[in-house]
């Protein structure tokens, strides 16, 4: 892919847990054809999602970081696939870890990230096309490296990254099983997601 500009849509409010973690539940839903989906009981220690009676945490790769600062950072609405590739896989396993130092009642837990990241060039082959072979290279090396330190480890069950295009569309990896899902959502309210645009802009909508 080439350097282009971008503007990312949020729903209102979408800093707050109780808007952006239904929005990845329904994003994760769609993906999976999942047909009963609840809140998990903290009290319980249960995780975030139960979807069709399958535990899935919710976690956002920001690195530790307050997501507004994060957002305003990487997601500054011009894509450049070399900053991308150099800087977008630390936040996942960032994420990866905090969740990893909790304990559930029914282990091991999937997790999923919603990773709001320039990972465009990720997805090419979601839609059927030929991925190119560095991203592909890449990406396929960086699901290895997740698959061993937290899959093939026992500490989760499956890992789901949301991955963002820029045609209004999320891009669901199941890094255990390999499988991809489309999943498309704009312009959607209740929903973020990404288009590519004709100019610059600051990034925000």
């Amino acid at each position: 892919m080439k350097r282009c500009s971008y503007r990312m849509h949020l729903p209102q409010n979408f800093l707050q847990k109780d808007v952006n973690e239904p929005a990845v539940a329904e994003i994760l839903r769609r993906a999976l054809n999942v047909t009963d989906l609840r809140r998990g009981d903290a009290r319980l220690r249960e995780p975030d999602l139960l979807l069709d009676g399958v535990g899935e945490e919710v976690t956002f790769a920001a690195e530790g970081k307050h997501l507004a600062s994060f957002l305003g950072e990487y997601c500054d609405g011009v894509y450049d696939p070399e900053e991308a590739r150099n800087a977008m896989t630390l936040p996942i396993l960032s994420a990866l870890d905090r969740k990893a130092r909790k304990r559930y009642v029914n282990e091991p837990v999937r997790v999923v990230v919603l990773c709001m990241l320039e990972l465009f060039d990720w997805t090419a082959d979601v839609y059927g096309q030929e991925l190119e072979q560095l991203p592909r290279r890449e990406r396929d090396a960086f699901f290895s490296i997740l698959r061993s330190l937290y899959i093939e480890s026992g500490r989760f069950s499956e890992i789901h990254l949301l991955v963002p295009t820029l045609t209004m569309d999320w891009a669901v990896f199941e890094v255990g099983s390999g499988a991809m899902y489309l999943v498309p959502v704009g312009p959607d309210p209740g929903l973020p997601y990404f288009e590519e645009t004709g100019g610059e802009g600051d990034g925000t909508g």
